[in-house]
């Protein structure tokens, strides 16, 4: 069984979201993942050299103009079997939206990154299975358990209306969830 960690890069850099474009690009060298964090060390944003530069030629001026413009954070925990990260409904948008997911371990700190060409290898790799259901209706047996809290993958999105970060486990960009935000009037997550 293969499980995040194994395909974890701890080549990453956080930046608070309070930096300056600039500083951020200092900080971040090519090559490297940032994870973008607000004061109470949560992600906000994973992004590279190349994002940031496309949000200074937009006249982005702070990391906070960058999280703005970026709705979709990924966290997964470090612990979970990579089956379940490709069998997840969040494998689209981690695919199509995001350059991976921000790894988290059981205190829920950063712990490093899943890029989306780490998922690709798994996809590539003889641990992958395409499993059915062997057993019937009650699903199969094993000893599937692991270690620590289970932390399967959340979607991070932030309202483009009130700018709330609301965590998700399944994101329909179709039929988008009322907004999380306990300080609003309810509303419809608005999807940047």
């Amino acid at each position: 069984m293969s499980i995040v960690e194994q395909y974890t890069s701890k080549n990453f850099n956080l930046l608070p979201n309070s930096f300056n474009l600039k500083d951020a690009l200092v900080e971040l060298q090519v090559g490297n993942y940032g994870v973008v964090i607000n004061e109470h060390q949560k992600p906000l944003a994973l992004v590279v050299v190349e994002d940031l530069e496309a949000a200074s030629a937009k006249g982005a001026i702070s990391l906070i103009d960058v999280v703005a413009n970026s709705s979709i954070a990924i966290t997964v925990g470090r612990k979970v079997d990579m089956q379940e990260v490709v069998t997840s409904k969040l494998l689209e948008v981690i695919a199509e939206e995001t350059r991976g997911a921000i790894v988290i371990d059981d205190e829920e700190t950063i712990f490093g990154i899943l890029p989306v060409e780490a998922v690709g290898d798994y996809l590539g790799s003889a641990e992958y299975q395409l499993r059915g259901n062997t057993m019937g209706d009650i699903g199969t047996v094993g000893d599937t358990g692991l270690g620590g809290r289970h932390q399967p993958p959340k979607c991070l999105v932030k309202c483009g209306e009130c700018s709330y970060l609301n965590e998700l486990s399944f994101l329909d960009r179709r039929k988008p969830p009322t907004c999380q935000n306990p300080n609003a009037s309810a509303h419809k997550l608005k999807l940047i």
